[in-house]
């Protein structure tokens, strides 16, 4: 089977920006566990979730730092637990 050119381009060069619209879309009122939450891609990822109006229930090994960023997130909106 032969991969489309469509497929292939998407794969070799994935968008740079994401699409907050499409996310939204995706994860709006949904509950989403988030692993490694407190630092790095975690943290990122769960306050893209956020943004994107989606309650993020976040784990970490850093509790002190996962209160942080649960503090962070509600402030601008969103919705986080600390687990």
């Amino acid at each position: 089977m032969r991969n489309s050119p469509a497929l292939t381009s998407r794969l070799l060069s994935p968008r740079r920006e994401p699409d907050l619209d499409r996310l939204r879309h995706a994860v709006h009122g949904k509950t989403i566990l988030v692993t490694g939450a407190s630092f790095g891609l975690g943290e990122a990822t769960a306050r893209a979730l956020a943004a994107a109006e989606a309650q993020v229930l976040l784990t970490g090994r850093t509790s002190d730092r996962l209160q942080e960023v649960a503090a962070s997130v509600t402030a601008a909106g969103g919705r986080a637990v600390v687990y």
